[in-house]
């Protein structure tokens, strides 16, 4: 075996071997640069410009409501928020047992967030805030329950950083989207979703 491939094998194992980074350990000015454009996302859904008419007036419609999202309303939005060329972040965040009430870990995560969404080149993007669950229960509780984290969390970010209602969209998918399929009742599928679907 040649030297070379010895030193790329063994920076493989001892890669591996690295504990993976989270979207939740990240600091403020990393959350907003993940969540920030990229050429990709350019070309894709990212602005009224250049996003199809359709899914423009979708975003459109679905800012400022003071309702949650119509079961309609979430199939339409749930293939935009699949496009993997869009700016997203995957956090977990901490409530309280069968409830929407965060936790102290939790709110040191938004705060890095709002901090992040504040930054001068996302204060003219719409994020979508999508909330999950594990499976564990009934999918009409779990949905319920999703619904009424992912508005917590941006009760949360409206409260604390003053971001406008209107820049954000809370959306509950209860179990319909788990991480971990293998382990349904896994606590990475308890999750929020940070999607920047318009900038």
């Amino acid at each position: 075996m040649r030297a070379g491939w010895r030193v790329v094998l063994v920076a493989s194992t001892l890669l591996a071997g690295l504990p993976q980074v989270l979207a939740q350990d990240l600091s403020a000015e990393e959350m907003a640069e993940r969540l920030a454009p990229t050429t990709a996302a350019s070309r894709s859904l990212s602005s009224a410009q250049t996003m199809d008419e359709g899914t423009a007036r979708l975003i459109d419609s679905l800012t400022g409501l003071s309702r949650g999202l119509t079961v309609v309303e979430r199939q339409k939005l749930a293939p935009v928020l699949a496009n993997p060329d869009l700016p997203q972040l995957d956090l977990t965040i901490e409530f309280e047992f069968n409830s929407a009430e965060i936790t102290p870990e939790a709110t040191l995560v938004l705060v890095r967030l709002g901090t992040a969404l504040t930054q001068e080149n996302l204060t003219k993007s719409v994020f979508v805030l999508a909330g999950h669950t594990d499976a564990k229960g009934s999918p009409d509780y779990n949905q319920a329950l999703s619904e009424r984290r992912a508005n917590s969390v941006k009760d949360f970010l409206v409260a604390a950083f003053n971001i406008s209602p209107n820049s954000l969209i809370s959306v509950g998918f209860g179990e319909e989207q788990l991480k971990n399929t293998l382990d349904p009742e896994a606590a990475e599928n308890r999750r929020v979703t940070v999607v920047n679907v318009a900038h």
